[in-house]
């Protein structure tokens, strides 16, 4: 039962990337291609559905994970990127649009 406790914990630590992760590296690596931004939100949303519960701790025999407050750590990170990834998007895609729209200005 030690292995499962070590791999339950494991899976949460796994979310310390989202405090390691450089935004601008990401927005960067996305570039203007906007089905790759779509599917970046769509993935973040899902992952948020994925540890939004009730439920806060989780047995394994005589050890008890009590995990409330990282939970909600989690969300407000997860809810914090969601809003700056939705924030950049929409301004690239403002751009890109005027960028556009003064292109085919110009070519009539």
């Amino acid at each position: 039962q030690m292995r499962e406790v070590q791999k339950y914990v494991q899976t949460w630590l796994q979310y310390q990337a989202l405090w390691d992760m450089d935004r601008q590296h990401v927005y960067n690596q996305l570039g203007n291609d906007f089905d790759k931004w779509q599917r970046l939100l769509v993935e973040v949303k899902r992952a948020r559905q994925t540890f939004d519960t009730t439920e806060t701790e989780r047995k394994f025999g005589a050890a008890t994970i009590d995990y409330r407050l990282v939970q909600a750590k989690v969300g407000n990170k997860y809810d914090a990127w969601h809003k700056d990834i939705l924030s950049t998007y929409g301004q690239r895609l403002g751009d890109n649009m005027k960028n556009f729209h003064q292109t085919i200005t110009t070519s009539r």
